[in-house]
């Protein structure tokens, strides 16, 4: 956390030291119209070793060129009138804002931080981000297009020096079927009594909002917060808790409220412009122990219909039965976020869900395994099945295994050629003038320097 807060300092500061133009900073490069300031460098460069990244004494330069080839871009995406509305800017703005308050613990803390409102923050933040958008849609105007035929991805691979293979870890596709069990009326109608009862002495004085919320919200991240939401636009929440909300007074307490994760009280203590700064306690009905155990047995036999009917495969039975959104329309494949593949490294997976790798580590393409305990993204129990659809074992990469992988990688180097033909290119025609600090670096591209 320490490290990230330095990280958010650092760069929220040199938002505001390009935009005053404070004279401890200074100009480091120009590209075109475009102005390189010593604290975009140091920025880039606390952001790297925080990383923890390895860094040389190449770093500097090689971030230094980084951001050279980032104000190349944006100059020609002005040149080219590639333009970027308010809707894409805001999208991207409460993007960034979410992660960087769920990181901090809160958007007041954010503020309290940086001593500014999130509204004087997001006047601050609004060209940066229109920049960047710009810079990504040059550079995927220059990528347009590409493609590679079977042929070069051969060629690709036999330029590859045989002792520079790469090894590959064992890889597994897999497919799961999910029960998630329903809660109960009984268990619904407990959770909303209780909370009728925190309201009667919160209305009372009895009992203090943000007290309840610590003890007994079923929200995690509000409830160390006191049930704080901070600021936010309704239409970051659920249609039942944004329509509540617009309809309570500031400083009014709700009725108890039901949405898909369980049952709120609300109050809304301030308003600023189109976002509201509110706190909540939620308590979610618990899964009656006995409703799991049925989930399990619906898996078994569901297992047993795969086995006993040749019709039912498990692709068909995960569109018929499961309970999750995402997979079931697609056979009950998993995706690999991290990869956006379908493939999932064996290492990786243990890193990711240990229980789930030390479950399949012996299974066969093929096997279907016991119902297996889990916790949704929500933070509901439910049980699954998983298959194993396919298993590599470790191995060295090659064309007939590992087609695709290697047609991406000779992509990327595709990529790569074409951009370092287009800043040549670009350069040539573009004023480009390099501080002395960094006049001995060795770049990568031919940026065809030309000096006052």
């Amino acid at each position: 956390m320490k490290n990230l807060i330095t990280v958010l300092l650092v760069i929220l500061s040199t938002i505001v030291l390009a935009q005053k133009g404070d004279i401890i900073d200074k100009v480091v490069g120009v590209v075109g119209e475009e102005i390189i300031l010593k604290s975009e460098v140091e920025t880039q460069l606390l952001q790297y070793i925080q990383s923890g990244a390895p860094t040389t004494i190449e770093t500097r330069c090689n971030l230094y060129e980084d951001i050279m080839y980032q104000k190349l871009l944006l100059h020609q995406s002005k040149l080219d009138s590639i333009e970027v509305g308010e809707d894409q800017i805001e999208s991207e703005m409460q993007r960034r804002l979410a992660y960087f308050i769920s990181q901090i613990g809160s958007e007041k803390k954010l503020e309290e931080f940086y001593n500014k409102s999130i509204l004087e923050i997001k006047a601050e933040f609004h060209d940066v981000i229109r920049d960047q958008i710009l810079v990504q849609m040059m550079e995927q105007k220059i990528m347009d297009g590409i493609e590679l035929t079977p042929s070069e991805v051969k060629d690709y691979f036999k330029n590859i020096p045989k002792d520079s293979l790469p090894y590959i870890n064992s890889e597994v596709e897999l497919a799961q079927i999910v029960i998630k069990p329903k809660i109960s009326d009984r268990e619904k109608e407990i959770a909303k009594i209780k909370l009728e009862g925190y309201r009667k002495d919160i209305l009372a004085g009895l009992s203090k909002f943000e007290v309840i919320a610590t003890l007994y919200s079923s929200d995690p991240g509000s409830a160390a917060q006191g049930g704080s939401l901070g600021y936010m636009l309704l239409d970051n929440f659920v249609p039942e808790f944004a329509d509540a909300a617009r309809k309570l007074k500031v400083g009014d307490l709700s009725e108890v409220i039901e949405t898909e994760y369980g049952y709120h009280i609300m109050e809304v203590l301030n308003r600023r412009g189109e976002e509201y700064e509110i706190r909540h306690i939620l308590l979610s009905p618990k899964v009656n122990p006995y409703d799991l155990v049925k989930a399990k047995n619906q898996l078994d036999s569901i297992t047993s219909l795969i086995d006993e009917i040749d019709t039912l495969n498990f692709g068909i039975a995960a569109t018929l039965f499961s309970d999750d959104e995402e997979t079931k329309q697609n056979g009950g494949r998993l995706i690999n976020y991290m990869t956006g593949a379908s493939k999932f490294d064996m290492a990786q997976l243990g890193q990711m869900d240990a229980t789930l790798s030390f479950t399949i580590d012996k299974m066969e393409e093929g096997d279907i395994s016991k119902p297996i305990a889990t916790q949704l993204p929500d933070g509901s129990q439910a049980y699954r099945l998983v298959k194993i659809m396919s298993r590599t074992d470790p191995h060295i990469v090659n064309m007939d295994d590992d087609y695709q992988r290697i047609k991406e990688a000779a992509k990327v180097q595709k990529q790569a050629e074409k951009l370092a033909n287009w800043i040549t290119k670009k350069a040539v025609k573009t004023y480009i003038k390099i501080d002395n600090t960094f006049s001995t670096c060795e770049f990568e591209n031919n940026w065809g320097i030309t000096q006052p």
